[in-house]
């Protein structure tokens, strides 16, 4: 596949030769041809709906899945501001999952790490320069999908949502539904119960600046993204402080009562918006942890963590003043 115009939905930054060189001198691995010829006219990217969907993939077990691409590392961040860098975003994701140094990070999905795609290098029992579907899940199953990046491309198809006819134009109802959008129960409970009357208005001004015309997502380490992670978690904590931020982010514990999942995947949400709740995932979420602990600005107790509360007023008091 060489056409790239219709693929990314938001692109990254093209790379020059010098890019593409530090990028391959920085992870000490060759990239193949036609991922730098991608790299070099687009930069990676999110991927549009048109072109996303890897269907059929055959399991060792047997089993039969379907998967939707996400976005495609590269270059810098996407004209929507997520992070899609090799060096920095794939390279931490690696670490953060235990993805195994035998490979290269190449894509994940609509499921996060949880299920990714890599570039294989020297595992031996696939080919070099071959696409594998990697689980992430201890004990996660590997497989080939594609002999190279290319295949891979050419192999992507419309996600079954694209095909649907759309009777309410979607453009704007991103906004829509930041600024009326309903919020899911367990977000309202937890909004009344912070002593700060006006937390349901500052919520959704935080949550704006990580909106586009169709919804809300938050992919990478931004400014936007990280004021908007504090203000929920400052709502988080008056109902349940928590310990770590991959039970917060997505699998929970045993008696746990919110995750970040739980609040968010039905709020923000207008009707007939195809595309409502918050899109995220856990590595970024982790990403704003580590920060937050390293800064002082969680704060470990006994019963989890509490988010410093002069470092919390400073950031209400921006939005109300924004």
């Amino acid at each position: 596949m060489t056409d790239y115009s219709t693929l990314f939905e938001y692109p990254a930054q093209p790379a020059n030769e010098q890019r593409i060189r530090e990028i391959e001198h920085g992870l000490r691995r060759r990239l193949p041809d036609d991922y730098t010829r991608l790299l070099s006219r687009t930069g990676g990217g999110s991927l549009s709906l048109k072109t996303c969907y890897l269907p059929e993939i055959e399991l060792p077990d047997g089993d039969v899945i379907d998967v939707a691409v996400d976005s495609i590392y590269g270059n810098g961040t996407t004209s929507n501001n997520s992070n899609v860098d090799l060096l920095e975003q794939a390279a931490f994701l690696m670490e953060e999952w235990n993805i195994p140094r035998e490979v290269l990070l190449c894509a994940d999905s609509e499921d996060g790490m949880h299920q990714c795609f890599v570039i294989n290098y020297d595992l031996p029992e696939f080919p070099a320069g071959s696409i594998l579907y990697l689980d992430t899940d201890p004990d996660g199953e590997r497989v080939q999908v594609a002999d190279s990046f290319d295949d891979f491309l050419a192999q992507l198809e419309p996600h079954p949502s694209a095909s649907e006819a759309e009777e309410v134009s979607q453009d704007g109802i991103g906004i829509k539904g930041v600024r009326y959008g309903a919020l899911s129960q367990p977000l309202q409970q937890a909004l009344a119960a912070t002593p700060t009357t006006d937390m349901e208005q500052l919520l959704r001004k935080a949550t704006e600046p990580i909106a586009d015309s169709i919804g809300v997502a938050i992919t990478g380490d931004t400014p936007e993204g990280r004021t908007f992670y504090d203000v929920v978690y400052w709502i988080v904590q008056h109902v349940e402080p928590q310990h770590d931020p991959r039970t917060y982010g997505r699998w929970g514990r045993e008696g746990q009562e919110l995750t970040f999942g739980d609040l968010m995947g039905d709020s923000f949400t207008v009707p007939d918006q195809k595309y409502g709740g918050v899109g995220y995932t856990l590595g970024s979420i982790i990403m704003w942890w580590n920060r937050r602990v390293k800064e002082g600005v969680l704060i470990e107790t006994e019963n989890g963590y509490i988010m410093d509360e002069n470092y919390i007023n400073q950031v209400l008091d921006h939005l109300r003043q924004g």
